[in-house]
């Protein structure tokens, strides 16, 4: 599990390698996709999904700062 939703969001991802699935939506995030950037534009900055990892992958963080 990568994070869960109303988790603090201070950083968004791009799937580097491996495939990800954001749970509330069964939506898969496959590699070259960015994901997390929505908990960034809340007022709350907030997480408004969970997602987590269905296959062994890497994911790069790209903070708020």
């Amino acid at each position: 599990m990568l994070f869960r939703k109303n988790d603090l969001a201070d950083e968004m991802f791009l799937a580097a390698k491996g495939t990800y699935r954001v749970t509330e939506l069964n939506k898969t995030i496959k590699s070259g996709e960015i994901f997390g950037e929505m908990g960034l534009l809340t007022s709350e900055r907030r997480r408004t999904q969970s997602v987590d990892c269905i296959e062994s992958g890497h994911v790069l963080a790209i903070t708020y700062d």
